[in-house]
């Protein structure tokens, strides 16, 4: 387990494995163990008392999934773990359990953090595979940039420096004029720092999927003793009238065969729905073929060779008519969507690829 951390730990995990079957004995671990999560279950504590305080018995089901396992409630939700047995749950990756991989992978150091957390900083260190210009505005005299940017690209995207979820995306597709430019920079500038990407013009094989939203792929790779492993890749497709296509936004995730490219589930939504084509479009999921997949593979190696320390990396690539661009690059990759799309209970197969990295992890 990558949890296990010591005695303490490991008594947290032997009483964890008896309180996960008996419920009634839950309150006395409360007051006697430490939960191997408690340092993070505040935060999620109010948001689960929102989403489950009209059913005290499932709001306490899921506060000890969290306070235990590390699983959010949002997780809890998605992976529908009301309906699922216990033996099951325990199969199933949680939010915090990959945290604390990607701590002991080292991905937390301040070195990554402020290469990878800072979105401008990760367009900078893999400038040549964005295949399109961006700019950060954070300051007053960023405003000559973003003009000069504007004049070259109507059309472009607006993204917070350090969000996620696709959380505070906009898009601006107007003519350039000298008093509409200051007027958007300020408007940018009072929200904070943020940066600015060129629109991406998505290959027609991808775009058809719904047309209108960039449709993402998710690779997410295990840099093992020079060995590259591609771990629950996904595919992300907008609905129609959405600028991004995440799933916490409403989108649509399929699982993709590694070795192939292949679409091999029907499309899953965070809100329980499962599609066998597109509402939308009508264009079936399985069986469809991803263009270009042995390119994107071929590119990995590439990418990771610039930092070949790195041993757990989430990529979101956009395939355009020139090839497969960066979308962006994260060292804290989520896991909710992979497993759903993929079936789920993926534990053993992370801790097994995580016992073969190179950093020495017990």
């Amino acid at each position: 387990m990558v949890v296990n951390g010591g005695k303490k730990e490991r008594i947290r995990i032997a009483v964890r494995n008896v309180t996960d079957y008996v419920p009634a004995l839950r309150p006395l671990a409360n007051k006697t163990v430490k939960p191997l999560y408690l340092d993070s279950f505040p935060k999620y504590e109010k948001r689960i008392e929102q989403m489950y305080g009209d059913n005290k018995k499932l709001m306490e089901d899921v506060k000890y999934w969290s306070a235990w396992h590390g699983f959010t409630p949002v997780e809890y939700n998605c992976f529908e773990f009301e309906r699922m047995p216990v033996r099951e749950r325990k199969q199933w990756i949680s939010y915090e359990y990959k945290d604390r991989m990607c701590l002991k992978l080292g991905n937390f150091s301040e070195k990554y953090i402020n290469l990878f957390m800072k979105k401008y900083e990760t367009y900078k260190f893999y400038r040549p595979y964005y295949r399109r210009e961006v700019i950060c505005v954070s300051e007053e005299k960023d405003g000559q940039v973003f003009d000069s940017f504007f004049r070259k690209h109507p059309h472009f995207i607006i993204k917070p420096a350090a969000g996620s979820h696709g959380h505070g995306i906009r898009t601006v597709n107007e003519a350039y004029t000298e008093h509409r430019s200051r007027e958007l920079f300020c408007s940018i500038l009072s929200e904070g720092e943020a940066i600015c990407e060129e629109f991406l013009v998505e290959a027609d094989a991808l775009q058809k999927l719904n047309p209108g939203t960039l449709n993402t792929i998710r690779v997410t790779t295990f840099h093992i003793k020079s060995e590259i492993t591609v771990f629950l890749p996904i595919i992300r497709i907008g609905r129609k009238g959405m600028v991004v296509d995440n799933a916490s936004s409403g989108g649509i995730f399929c699982a993709i065969d590694p070795q192939t490219g292949v679409l091999i589930s029907d499309g899953f939504t965070y809100q329980h729905e499962t599609f066998a084509s597109h509402p939308d479009t009508g264009i079936s999921f399985r069986g469809f073929q991803i263009p270009r997949w042995d390119e994107l593979l071929a590119l990995l190696p590439e990418l990771l060779a610039k930092i070949p320390e790195i041993q757990y990396i989430g990529w979101d690539f956009a395939l355009t008519d020139e090839g497969w661009t960066i979308v962006e690059a994260n060292i804290g990759s989520n896991l909710g969507s992979g497993q759903i799309a993929h079936g789920g209970k993926k534990l053993a197969e992370l801790n097994a690829m995580v016992k073969q990295c190179t950093c020495g992890l017990k």
